[in-house]
């Protein structure tokens, strides 16, 4: 069996792909892949301590989010 020269195609996953495709698909597929992990990593901690969650302070805000994301964008340009 004739290993291949490219060094990307080893693996579980055929990383080789990635690379033909263009810089959009490619930034979307890994940004998927992170927003996949990141749930992944949420519902694992939400199942293992649920009473974390529970009884949860609420807190007043009191910066340019009161405004929402327009708010919040004046603020940062004015510093």
């Amino acid at each position: 069996m004739m290993k291949s020269d490219n060094t990307t195609d080893y693996g579980l996953f055929k990383i080789g792909a990635l690379y033909k495709l263009s810089a959009i698909k490619r930034s979307i597929i890994i940004w998927l892949c992170f927003q996949g992990i990141l749930w992944i990593i949420f519902g694992i901690s939400y199942i293992t301590n649920k009473e974390a969650w529970l009884n949860v302070v609420i807190v007043d805000p009191v910066t340019a989010s009161v405004g929402g994301w327009w708010s919040s964008q004046r603020m940062v340009a004015k510093t």
